[in-house]
């Protein structure tokens, strides 16, 4: 099997300040220290990009797989194997701190 010349990029937003960012059933939030930022990051899996391997300069870190639990779930929703209804779910029992 020849293997694919490139791979699947969601984008990362960093945070611009400590206040608890809104979220959204497409999005994730990794913490500073998940993200190597100061403030934390956004997670949007609902911008979902094509990237050549030969664009890549170096790989700086990888994320917790909590985090990319997380992610696979957005990401779900993002393409549409996932009902709004269950997303609106989802995102209730994030924000009740159950994530």
């Amino acid at each position: 099997m020849e293997r694919k010349e490139t791979f699947t990029a969601v984008v990362m937003n960093s945070c611009k300040d400590n206040r608890q960012p809104k979220l959204f059933p497409w999005s994730v939030y990794a913490s500073p220290a998940d993200s190597h930022t100061e403030y934390g990051a956004i997670i949007n899996c609902g911008e979902i990009h094509t990237i050549l391997k030969s664009d890549i300069i170096d790989l700086a870190y990888t994320l917790p797989p909590e985090v990319v639990t997380k992610i696979d779930g957005a990401l779900a929703w993002g393409i549409g194997l996932v009902s709004v209804e269950a997303a609106e779910a989802e995102m209730m029992r994030r924000q009740q701190g159950k994530a």
